[in-house]
């Protein structure tokens, strides 16, 4: 009896397996668009809002903004 190749072995070990399950996640999924209470969210206060030159500043500590003459 020939020794099977390793593709027969391979075909072998696959058809062994035990077919693939369904994956289960705990995370719930969001809730549809029609059910978000839109009187519920609110604007972020004006203070906690960076604007992109904040971003940089932050990004570069010692920088300086040189204005365009």
């Amino acid at each position: 009896v020939p020794a099977p190749t390793p593709v027969q072995r391979a075909v072998a070990a696959a058809a062994a397996m035990p077919p693939d399950e369904p994956v289960v996640s705990d995370v719930a999924p969001p809730p549809p668009d029609d059910e978000v209470d839109m009187s519920e969210l609110t604007d972020a206060p004006p203070e906690t809002v960076k604007t992109p030159l904040d971003r940089l500043a932050e990004a570069f500590p010692g920088s300086e903004l040189v204005a365009e003459d």
